[in-house]
């Protein structure tokens, strides 16, 4: 056993002791090998019911636990609700836990909490301290008297960071008992309190990975500004996001940015209704974004970067790649800016007439005997054509997917017809 995969001898006994309640006891050792305040991150953020379960009352059972962090786990335990596919059978096992932790709580009545909590749900907010107890857990007022601060001042980094020294295979053993995956909490939690030029600036970072989550969550936020709303209407072409914006957009309205969000309004690809609302389509002039690199904080490089892809590891070397990029990026001489949307609509115009002058060219040398030039003319346009998309931006993943389906439908329609042409038969 490696030095960083070793468990601390003080806790043997616990882990072993808890084995027998969760599917794969290295998880327990995992977070046996993590600080009080990585466990409160990952805590946060864990599932409530099921395997999540024993992690959350073996951490909160720890000597070590700090009291903010067994509050938290008493207070999640008490008043988050069960995901609907758990039905009732949780009731029981949270309350086991509860009166684990209360009995935890009373021996270490002397300990000061130095880790910060604000007494919320993660993601979304939900005031926990004093909420009405879910329907079947035990209600102590006494015992919750217990659990209500003062808690400490010591921040934990986002759960994210406390994988960052260890091999990918532990993040996998943690996939199925997230409430709140680490990844999109951390830009959530980042994005909190930050500025409508910040907020703009992270919808353009994130177009490029998996944002659904994080972009759900912004166009639900009560100050979500009406130019973020609008740049990932037009430039993130999801159906349901669409459909959530303009609801909104129609009923209760964005809040007023002041911001100008004209480059990014775009036609829709003819598969938007015809009466959108004027202030989307046609933006009154404001003041420009504020410029900023947002990947000078190394918190939002990882969160962001992780969405889309893999982070170095350990931190190390993720540092030491945070600051590469960082040093590409400042000795750039005039960084390109992104494309406007009028750019990404004249690129797929262009992608459109290629494809259609590659059809023509071939079916007309194939169709007068020209054969070995039309086999020619089709393998140079297979190369041209996916070096002008690896070249330039078209559009979204939904613009490239009709694309793809409008050239297969019409290949077979013309191999069809000209075999009608050619036999008088279709088959």
């Amino acid at each position: 056993m490696t030095e960083q995969n070793r468990v601390p001898a003080s806790l043997n006994g616990s882990i072993d002791a808890a084995k027998d309640q969760i599917d794969d006891p290295d998880m327990l050792a995992f977070v046996g090998r993590r600080t009080p305040l990585e466990r409160h991150a990952i805590a946060r953020l864990l599932d409530i019911d099921g395997a999540a379960l024993a992690v959350l009352k073996w951490i909160a059972e720890q000597a070590d636990c700090d009291p903010a962090t067994r509050a938290m786990i008493f207070w999640r335990l008490r008043g988050v609700p069960p995901r609907d596919d758990q039905g009732l059978d949780f009731v029981d096992a949270r309350n086991d836990v509860l009166r684990s932790i209360k009995a935890k709580a009373f021996d270490d009545a002397a300990s000061t909490a130095r880790i910060a909590w604000n007494g919320l749900e993660a993601w979304t907010q939900f005031p926990l301290i004093n909420a009405a107890p879910f329907a079947g857990i035990e209600d102590d007022p006494d015992a919750c008297r217990r659990f209500c601060g003062p808690f400490g001042e010591e921040r934990a980094e986002p759960a994210c960071f406390a994988f960052l020294d260890e091999d990918y295979s532990s993040d996998d053993m943690f996939d199925a008992l997230w409430r709140v995956h680490y990844h999109e909490a951390a830009v959530v939690d980042w994005l909190r309190g930050k500025s409508a030029d910040i907020w703009l600036a992270a919808v353009g970072d994130l177009l490029g990975s998996h944002p659904d989550a994080v972009f759900e969550w912004m166009v639900v936020q009560p100050d979500c500004p009406d130019a973020v709303a609008a740049r990932i209407f037009w430039e993130y072409e999801t159906p349901s996001l669409r459909s959530s914006i303009l609801k909104r957009w129609r009923s209760s309205g964005f809040v007023k940015s002041g911001l100008d969000f004209r480059r990014y309004v775009g036609d829709g690809d003819g598969a938007l209704a015809d009466d959108l609302p004027a202030d989307l389509t046609s933006p009154q002039p404001g003041r420009a974004p504020l410029d900023g690199n947002l990947s000078e904080d190394f918190i939002w490089w990882v969160a962001s970067v992780s969405i889309g892809g893999l982070v170095e590891r350990p931190r190390q070397k993720a540092e030491a790649d945070w600051q590469a990029t960082l040093s590409t990026r400042r000795d750039s001489d005039e960084p390109m800016p992104p494309p406007t949307r009028a750019e990404v609509d004249s690129n797929y115009r262009w992608l459109n007439l290629i494809t259609a002058l590659a059809f023509g060219v071939t079916i007309a040398l194939w169709r007068t005997g020209f054969t070995k030039p039309a086999t020619i003319a089709f393998i140079a346009f297979l190369i041209i054509i996916p070096l002008y998309m690896g070249a330039v931006t078209t559009g979204g993943f939904w613009r490239t997917v009709k694309w793809l389906a409008t050239v297969a439908v019409a290949s077979i329609a013309l191999a069809f017809l000209f075999r009608f042409i050619d036999t008088g038969a279709l088959i």
